[in-house]
């Protein structure tokens, strides 16, 4: 995704609550980021969220570990379907 697409794109220091569709994202990578870490760890990093270029930060930084639990989930339902 690009940072339009994102929602992302416009300058840095502007709300995130000017973006409904970048507020759906953050959403959802904060249930994502929940389930990794606890509720509690990241609604405390996910109330740092106020502008855009914070947005982008948050995402860039729980990307990597979100793809990271997937793939694993998806290797463990491998394994356990050949078995």
């Amino acid at each position: 995704m690009d940072n339009d697409t994102l929602g992302l794109s416009g300058l840095p220091d502007t709300p995130i609550d000017q973006s409904r569709h970048l507020r759906a994202i953050l959403f959802t990578v904060r249930k994502a980021h929940a389930e990794l870490v606890g509720r509690e760890v990241a609604r405390v990093r996910a109330e740092q969220v106020l502008t855009r270029e914070h947005a982008r930060s948050y995402i860039e930084e729980l990307m990597p570990l979100i793809l990271q639990a997937r793939n694993d989930r998806r290797a463990s339902r491998k394994l356990s379907r050949k078995v």
